[in-house]
């Protein structure tokens, strides 16, 4: 029976102070990107890599394009994979919030009851990436396809595999860290459910 693995992969770190980026368009840093593009290349070493999906955002679609480019692979831009819209707080250093930190921390203690500022919900967030997770997944039949994307991203889809509610402690708890490797696979036959093979492993 062929099995199809989907590799999701984390952006590397990027090029700006501590903050909440979502939408921010801020750039990867010149290590974050290196050290990404070595894992991305061990990992096609160990499983070549036949398709990639991408954020359009350019922390990822960077490299994406790059490593695409080296190795001759075909790589689609997603706009559904991009990190969850912070509003107000998306991009703004952490030392110009002091004012908002009572509002900042009720989001972080209970994101699905409170939402940013001008912010995307964490309930329209989840709704937006895992309508692109079945897109992939039921649109893509090769045998080893990757997706560049973000951290709160592929929290999303690791919540709704598990079938972790949003407010669940164990959702505040997943952590997926810079260029880190969370592997779903799914066999192929009609009623295969996708396996996490891991989490948020070194890439």
């Amino acid at each position: 029976m062929k099995t199809r693995h989907f590799s999701f992969v984390r952006h590397g770190k990027v090029n700006g102070p501590a903050a909440l980026y979502g939408k921010t368009d801020v750039a990867p840093s010149i290590r974050g990107q290196q050290e990404l593009l070595s894992g991305l290349s061990r990992l096609h070493q160990e499983m070549p890599i036949d398709y990639i999906f991408t954020s359009p955002l350019q922390r990822c679609m960077q490299t994406a394009k790059e490593f695409a480019t080296h190795h001759l692979l075909p790589v689609s831009i997603m706009n559904e994979l991009q990190e969850c819209n912070f509003g107000d707080w998306d991009g703004v250093d952490f030392n110009s919030l002091n004012d908002q930190w009572p509002q900042l921390e009720l989001f972080w203690q209970s994101p699905l009851a409170s939402t940013p500022p001008k912010g995307e919900s964490l309930q329209v967030f989840s709704n937006r990436i895992n309508t692109a997770w079945k897109d992939i997944h039921t649109q893509q039949y090769c045998e080893h396809t990757l997706i560049l994307s973000h951290g709160g991203s592929i929290r999303m889809i690791i919540a709704a595999i598990l079938n972790i509610p949003l407010n669940a402690p164990l959702f505040q708890q997943l952590h997926i860290e810079y260029c880190s490797h969370t592997r779903i696979d799914i066999d192929d036959h009609p009623e295969a459910k996708p396996v996490l093979r891991w989490i948020g492993a070194p890439l």
